[in-house]
């Protein structure tokens, strides 16, 4: 593989620029890899499963040889001299990928980490402690007629087979917190977490289930599983089901806490967890990753799917094509629901983008407050990525005291998705895009977990089919309005509770500040109605242009 390279600015919320990189080109090796960042070093380095002093899962491929015991020692000493030299030349924060879910082989004859799990009391002195009683197979994800949940095509990782491990199983945390401890001890400051994905019907996860409903408020169990313990339910919308994809992200969350505490352990009292927290997640396994439940335990959450930005063309039969941009804000404005910290970053295919992405990579990145570019050490545009990141370091003031001057905010529900209405995550991008068409500065915010005084600072809120609302956030909205704010609502409304349960009275009261639009738009006619409910409510008809008298202070999309 290449050296694929990705970089992105983005501002904390303490106004600190962060320049990203991914190299899963095997940089890490290299002795003179430290010299050849020393001119631009980036803050965030992010290697791949190479730099690993236990790597978590390629173990026995031609590529990644399974380390004897000897040969993990002797890792630990030369990363620690990686690292340290990395941090030397201006690298603030060095991190390598560990994948949450996989291990690669096969069971027999035993290869890859199989073949490791033979060999487990030989690592005695990294702390992996007793060998555990079952083996790999017993551990694995299930879907609900007892399969193995596979996240990719079988042998899509020839000669070695891609297995997806249960989030929950004890056996397994144990392990990815010993990877994590170990990678502290070699001097990393952190973690990349792949595929945090729990979609797991098996026994570890109804275990775990059990465990976690018994905290569960007495009338959400009742209304769930009615008649006997809790078991795992699988897709639609019933409070079982809602309750079980609950568990699910909270187990995606949990098991990210576990591999921090792992490399807490090893010394590195900040060491940070950085998941792909990828959007298309909801829309693939019927749930998305939960980042207030995540938020806890990360500084950085990565969204994969926003790769290969550009205007794309499709064909259909040889005949039809249609263009599309993919300019990646929805990302950006996702991976802020839960605050200016945690932040979120962008990855791309380094191989498929051409210097018209780049700009409008660049351009997304810059209107959030950013700065993001590729790079490959072996790079003709190598000269590109040091002027923009050398601008950045050195107008620091520009990258400060900035605050949102967005007016309008869309409502994302992080409930709605547990409940099972995954087209509301397309409804927010469509939103979002829209609103970007128009030039309308916005915002997305988890309103579950907003307050009258975070809605105060909007004169609008837009809600792309919110279902689910409990009479709080209902009594938060009528607040809202009597406050003199105004409501947008696209699509179905509050038609159903958190639990996935129709409403007896769906929908929004009427009043002059409440604007019903009661079916999915899908023409422009229904969108310039949309428009002109925004326009009325927006000063300046809702464009760009935003007053304010506070000496210092810039406004950022």
């Amino acid at each position: 593989m290449g050296t694929l390279l990705a970089m992105l600015c983005l501002i904390t919320v303490n106004g600190r620029d962060l320049t990203y990189q991914i190299d899963y080109g095997g940089g890490i090796l290299r002795p003179d890899y430290a010299e050849a960042l020393r001119a631009c070093p980036p803050d965030l380095l992010h290697v791949g499963i190479e730099g690993a002093p236990l790597p978590s899962y390629w173990f026995g491929t031609q590529a990644q040889p399974a380390p004897d015991p000897r040969g993990v020692r002797r890792r630990l000493e030369t990363f620690r001299t990686l690292v340290a030299s990395l941090h030397e030349v201006g690298v603030r924060t060095v991190m390598p990928y560990l994948c949450a879910i996989t291990i690669g082989g096969d069971p027999e004859p035993p290869l890859g980490w199989f073949g490791f799990f033979q060999r487990w009391d030989e690592y005695a002195e990294f702390g992996l402690g007793p060998k555990p009683a079952t083996g790999p197979l017993e551990w694995l994800q299930r879907r609900p007629d007892g399969q193995p949940m596979l996240y990719y095509a079988f042998d899509h990782y020839r000669p070695l087979h891609r297995y997806a491990v249960a989030p929950t199983n004890p056996h397994w945390q144990h392990f990815l917190a010993t990877v994590a401890r170990l990678m502290a001890e070699a001097g990393y400051d952190g973690v990349f977490v792949d595929n945090p994905n729990a979609r797991d019907f098996g026994p570890d996860a109804q275990r775990a289930l059990a465990a976690w409903a018994a905290a569960l408020p007495a009338a959400e169990r009742a209304a769930a599983w009615p008649a006997g313990p809790p078991t795992m339910a699988a897709d639609g919308q019933s409070p079982a089901a809602t309750l079980t994809r609950r568990f699910m992200a909270e187990s995606e969350a949990r098991l990210l806490a576990v591999i921090r505490e792992g490399g807490v352990g090893g010394g590195r009292p900040a060491f940070q967890v950085n998941p792909n927290a990828a959007g298309w997640a909801a829309r693939l396994y019927g749930h998305g990753h939960d980042l207030r439940a995540m938020a806890p335990a990360i500084a950085l959450a990565m969204d994969e799917g926003a790769t290969w930005p550009g205007v794309e063309q499709q064909g259909f039969a040889g005949l039809l094509t249609r263009q599309f941009a993919r300019d990646n804000l929805f990302s950006y404005l996702r991976g802020q629901i839960p605050g200016r910290d945690p932040i979120n970053c962008l990855a791309t295919r380094g191989k498929m983008v051409s210097d018209a992405q780049l700009l409008l990579a660049s351009a997304g990145a810059a209107a959030f407050g950013g700065l993001w570019v590729h790079r490959r050490l072996d790079d003709p545009r190598l000269d590109g990525w040091e002027q923009f990141a050398g601008f950045a370091r050195a107008h620091r003031d520009l990258f400060e005291q900035l605050e949102p001057a967005a007016e309008v905010a869309v409502a994302w529900s992080t409930p709605d998705l547990l409940a099972g209405f995954t087209d509301h995550f397309g409804a927010c991008e469509e939103t979002a895009r829209f609103l970007l068409r128009e030039q309308i500065p916005l915002r997305l915010i988890e309103l579950s977990d907003s307050s009258p005084a975070a809605l105060r600072g909007y004169r609008v809120v837009v809600l792309p089919q919110v279902r689910c609302f409990d009479p709080a956030g209902l009594d938060l909205l009528q607040r809202y309005v009597e406050g003199g704010g105004t409501i947008v609502a696209i699509g179905p409304t509050a038609t159903h509770d958190p639990l996935a349960r129709a409403s007896l009275t769906p929908g929004l009261a009427t009043a002059p500040r409440i604007r019903n639009f009661a079916t999915w738009p899908t023409s422009a006619a229904a969108w310039l109605a949309v428009r002109q409910a925004l326009g009325a409510a927006l000063p300046h008809g809702g464009s760009l242009v935003v007053e304010h008298d506070v000496p210092g202070l810039r406004l950022a999309h």
